[in-house]
């Protein structure tokens, strides 16, 4: 499983520590997904899993959403579609992977405009393609983090470590540089509540029975 800060992971509660279950962080860093997930398979793991938030694109998406991709875009075109057996109800559409982060609601119409694509991710184009090379299932698990409406507040681009760890006194220093910005970030924090909720619901919804037939040396076939 490849998540992008550690407080995503938390979602998954006792899951988190199941032994059968490998968890590396990326920074929201698209090349630590990609490297991560190249770990996953040296280790010998039968499937690849994204989880965490995701930037809206599509309008009316609120903070918290669910959401259930049938498939991965990248801005080249690439496609790489999801194994369903692991998405719960959702929203159904498709994810797009991005190299950069989309800050912007122009930045957002622009990119929904174009792909039609629910919500957007840095790390989860990476994690298909690997999966595709290997031959191994890849699942999505995302929740709306930002809504199409909302600005990301540029503090909260140094609030997250490439080891996936939150960064408080960069964040602090970047609040003290520009105060006008606290607002913004509060509401942010109460966005990633209902987001780390939704996914904390759908993680344990799926991800128990996929363990066990991954365990089982079964294929994650659709229910």
């Amino acid at each position: 499983m490849i998540c992008g800060a550690r407080a995503e992971a938390a979602a998954l509660g006792r899951l988190g520590r199941d032994p059968r279950l490998m968890v590396v962080f990326s920074g929201a860093r698209p090349e630590r997904a990609e490297a991560g997930a190249r770990a996953c398979l040296m280790a010998g793991c039968r499937a690849l899993l994204s989880l965490g938030t995701a930037g809206g694109l599509q309008p009316g998406l609120a903070a918290g959403a669910l959401l259930a991709p049938g498939a991965v875009l990248a801005e080249n075109g690439a496609r790489w579609v999801t194994v369903p057996w692991l998405v719960p109800e959702g929203a159904a559409g498709d994810l797009l992977g991005s190299e950069r982060l989309a800050g912007t609601p122009a930045a957002k119409a622009v990119l929904h405009a174009a792909t039609g694509a629910l919500a957007l991710d840095m790390e989860s184009h990476r994690v298909a393609r690997v999966a595709a090379e290997a031959g191994l299932p890849f699942g999505v698990l995302r929740a709306v983090l930002d809504p199409a409406r909302r600005a990301v507040p540029p503090a909260a681009t140094v609030a997250l470590g490439p080891d996936g760890q939150s960064r408080a006194g960069a964040l602090a220093l970047a609040l003290m540089r520009d105060p006008r910005q606290i607002g913004a970030m509060l509401r942010l924090g109460r966005e990633f509540s209902a987001a780390r909720a939704a996914l904390s619901r759908a993680a344990a919804a799926v991800l128990p029975q996929a363990l066990e037939r991954l365990a089982a040396g079964q294929d994650l076939e659709p229910q």
